[in-house]
């Protein structure tokens, strides 16, 4: 025992200090809980009191019995933050017209008077006294809001000529059009977005047709064929058929060109033909079989009962080339081979695994980074400077998969590439980050050998409209 009494004594002497300050910070901490709560009690029953004296002076729409009805179900000595559920604040009396008329919101309170307002008792009107709620016509607030509504409508329909230097040249009158003027900062810019909605509402915005500068090296455009006999079991123009409100030789032609069809035949006014093969002498007709005319042009004809109008579209007979077997054995003149590379994101060490599967002293890379990552084009630009048969393009765009700026960097980086004197090469391959050759290199080397001097593009279809 005396053991144990002297291990006792050792130990309170040891650890007194801490028990002291331990005690120290417990008593403070429950002299400040009993403080926070006495001020809670004496705001709660401030505000309270500051409500009820609010309630007097305010228009009552409710009696005095229903009043006490409803004020007897809230029990004075319930938690105040029960009252979020027992009243609305945007329920005020005041606030049922205020609410249509201007922005009720407490963004431009303080925080501590926003903090007040959730606990002010308010009398909701009954829904018979609100029926009965008319608006006073002298009410500066009532008046004004419903005249800035109507100000705001008359501006965004109508042009203010008065803040543009110049005199548009029709009659702007669409409201999303007068918003983008309105709302343009430079003169220049308002000028042309004026121009613009005027070109849309005059329908001369969009040209009617596309002009062509690939030449054709077939028959003669739009050249006129004759009038040949159609049947509805065997079609003369079988590949393809459409019927338009608009219908034209000209227009027929057109969609029959796009889809890369020789033949283009007009019949029974709406109707258009396409094919590949020109229609056989035995059905052709004299041109008084072809006499309907068009649904647009009463001038221009478009064939006739089982009587089609056929010309030729200016595509010549595309012949299939079978690609040859690739070689065996390389010689020294191989082909050079520019692999375009075409990359975006982060992925580095896979634009680095790409190269070294494909790298080759004699052949190229000419790398185009994406315009918006400057951290794969810091990372592969180091490349430049230890080989020589790789380069980065210094005209960056943005490229989105599938958008129309891939071809213009394909348009940039091809003129950059014929710009180099000290590269020779034969052969373009466009690639991304996420291609990955699956043969070796040799194997595509002995194809293009065997195949050199032949282009490999894919078509997009010829039922693609």
């Amino acid at each position: 025992m005396a053991t144990l009494r002297v291990l006792s004594i050792l130990f309170c002497r040891t650890y007194r200090l801490y028990f002291v300050i331990f005690a120290a910070i417990l008593i403070l901490q429950i002299i400040l809980a009993i403080s926070f709560y006495k001020i809670r009690i004496d705001d709660g029953n401030l505000m309270l009191s500051k409500s009820s004296d609010r309630k007097k002076g305010n228009v009552q729409l409710i009696g005095d019995k229903e009043l006490n009805q409803r004020s007897s179900h809230i029990d004075p000595g319930i938690e105040k933050y029960a009252y979020d559920y027992v009243i609305d604040d945007e329920d005020r009396q005041g606030n049922v017209w205020e609410k249509l008329l201007k922005d009720s919101s407490s963004r431009n309170m303080s925080p501590r008077d926003t903090e007040r307002q959730r606990f002010i008792e308010i009398v909701v009107p009954a829904e018979k006294d609100l029926k009965n709620l008319k608006i006073n016509p002298s009410d500066r607030n009532v008046v004004n809001s419903v005249n800035e509504s109507k100000k705001i409508d008359k501006t965004d329909s109508i042009l203010n000529i008065d803040e543009l230097d110049f005199h548009p040249w029709c009659n702007i009158t669409t409201k999303e059009a007068v918003s983008a003027i309105h709302r343009a900062t430079t003169q220049a810019c308002k000028h042309e977005i004026a121009n613009i909605t005027c070109l849309m509402q005059q329908g001369m915005l969009y040209p009617k047709r596309l002009p062509r500068y690939c030449p054709l090296k077939g028959d003669v455009p739009n050249s006129y064929i004759g009038c040949f006999r159609d049947h509805s079991k065997k079609r003369l123009l079988s590949s393809y058929s459409k019927k338009m409100p608009n219908n034209s030789p000209s227009r027929c032609v057109d969609l029959c060109l796009q889809s890369g069809y020789l033949y283009a035949g007009v019949q029974y006014g709406n109707e258009c033909f396409c094919g590949k093969e020109k229609p056989h002498e035995q059905f052709r007709l004299k041109d008084n079989f072809c006499d309907m005319e068009c649904p647009q042009n009463s001038i221009e004809i478009c064939g006739g009962y089982f009587a089609m109008n056929v010309y030729h579209t200016g595509l010549p007979k595309m012949v299939k080339l079978e690609p040859k077997p690739a070689v065996s054995v390389l010689g020294p003149d191989s082909v050079r081979i520019v692999y375009l590379l075409t990359v975006n994101g982060r992925a580095v060490r896979q634009v680095y695994r790409l190269i070294k599967s494909l790298f080759s002293e004699k052949h190229y890379f000419y790398i185009h980074v994406d315009s918006r990552q400057d951290y794969l084009y810091r990372k592969l630009k180091f490349l430049e400077n230890d080989f020589p048969n790789i380069r980065l393009s210094q005209v960056r765009l943005s490229t989105i998969w599938g958008g129309a700026s891939l071809l213009q960097m394909l348009l940039v980086c091809i003129s950059e590439l014929l710009l180099i004197k000290n590269w020779t090469w034969d052969y373009i391959i466009n690639l991304s980050e996420s291609d990955f050759p699956i043969k070796p290199l040799s194997s595509l080397e002995k194809f293009l050998v065997a195949n050199n001097g032949k282009n490999f593009v894919k078509s997009h279809g010829q039922d693609t409209q």
